[in-house]
């Protein structure tokens, strides 16, 4: 670094290739065999040179289809595993710089086999991969001594065509009164030079490293706005995906996708989402073991398929649901207000 005259920071460069895909049986997020094989790893290479996925490939978050960390700018098959180059941002450059995230999980369409993005994980599926990391590159922030020679060398040429011009004509400079022998000249010259040269190096230095303060100061500012407003959209989605495991999870639930869900619930502002909760938790109830039923008669038991099967035939010969439960009351196991017989509703 002999050539450069200023400050050396080190910054991050664009990171080396990344492993993010390898050959193997494994079982997904959603507990599913899935088995990669070469063929499947060309395909993805393929697809992705032909922009299959119809968009730039981005680096997610925990496979939340959110802020990226990244772009994806080339992938390529190395032996038995898939190999990425990535655009980092600041906020892959900071989670992978500060090791929050270590590790890389692909989603991909695996009728099709298009990669639709890769991950930053901690956990994931596909084991043995190499962590991820970024080359730290060395970014010199001065000026070159070439440079700043020929800087010097216009000041000295315009200093000297000064002094020329005052010496012409009557309001020349007296040699008797202010001048010396010529090695007390050559001395006072030289001497002058080297004061010169280091007060313009000193003067450039402080500008930059000034602007690089205001700089660095900047970039910490965005990094921590970033960083926060990360966070909390992180959280933010957990406490979704929390809540749609609890409504559809379990023997009483919606019968529908949690991932589903959390995609619905995320585009909810604050107002909408808190009343769409409290629905759902009001309306997810047993449909069986209690009798519930989605018309409201939640609380209520079922009468047992025999019993209620006698029950309808005695409607369809025109008599009442009263009259039933007179007769057979103590062997069904309860009161006529105990059971849900709403499918018998105004036949009383």
């Amino acid at each position: 670094m002999s050539d450069i005259a200023g400050i050396v920071f080190a910054e991050f460069t664009e990171g080396q290739p990344v492993e993010f895909l390898r050959t193997g049986t494994f079982i997904d997020m959603h507990g599913q065999e899935v088995e990669i094989t070469d063929e499947v790893l060309d395909a993805l290479v393929a697809n992705f040179e032909a922009g299959a996925a119809g968009q730039d490939v981005p680096i997610d978050v925990d496979h939340w289809k959110g802020e990226a960390a990244g772009w994806v700018t080339k992938i390529w098959r190395d032996g038995d595993r898939l190999l990425a180059n990535v655009d980092w941002n600041e906020v892959g450059e900071r989670m992978v710089g500060e090791k929050l995230y270590r590790y890389l999980s692909a989603t991909f369409d695996t009728v099709n086999r298009v990669l639709r993005s890769i991950s930053l994980v901690n956990f994931p599926a596909v084991k043995g991969l190499r962590p991820v990391e970024l080359s730290e590159g060395i970014v010199a922030i001065g000026l070159q001594e070439g440079l700043l020679d020929r800087l010097l060398t216009a000041v000295r040429g315009v200093f000297a065509e000064l002094v020329s011009t005052s010496g012409d004509g009557d309001g020349g400079v007296d040699a008797g009164e202010h001048g010396s022998d010529s090695d007390d000249d050559e001395g006072g010259s030289l001497m002058g030079e080297e004061e010169l040269r280091e007060q313009v190096r000193q003067e450039i230095l402080t500008e930059l490293a000034e602007e690089q303060r205001t700089r660095a100061e900047l970039r910490e500012q965005v990094r921590g706005e970033v960083e926060t407003e990360l966070r909390e959209e992180l959280a933010h989605r957990q406490s979704l995906v929390t809540f749609a495991e609890e409504i559809c999870g379990g023997e009483a639930g919606l019968s529908t996708d949690p991932d589903e869900l959390v995609e619905l619930m995320a585009g909810m502002d604050e107002a909408a989402l808190a009343t769409f909760q409290d629905v759902l938790r009001a309306k997810v109830v047993a449909f069986g073991e209690m009798g519930s039923s989605r018309g409201g008669s939640a609380g209520l038991k079922a009468l047992d398929a025999e019993f209620a099967e006698q029950l309808r035939a005695w409607v369809a010969g025109g008599q009442s649901v009263d009259e039933w439960f007179a007769l057979n009351g103590s062997d069904v196991g309860g009161q006529m207000a105990e059971f849900d017989l709403s499918e018998f509703e105004g036949e009383s």
